[in-house]
């Protein structure tokens, strides 16, 4: 899971529960932080926080 701010900044970004793999649960996270910062919200949104939990799906090849 990961919070944004209005702004875009990452704010604070963790698994929630892990793939049993430390390998792909640090993947996981260096997408969410390499991304930031994100765009800011539109102004319709009228929130200062966006908390998301994601799921991130992963296939093993050869």
């Amino acid at each position: 899971k990961f919070s944004i701010s209005d702004s875009g900044t990452l704010l604070a970004s963790g698994i929630v529960v892990s793939s049993g793999s430390n390998y792909l649960d640090l993947g996981a996270l260096d997408v969410v932080r390499s991304a930031a910062p994100y765009d800011p919200f539109p102004q319709e949104f009228n929130l200062t926080q966006l908390n998301i939990v994601a799921r991130f799906a992963y296939k093993l090849v050869d």
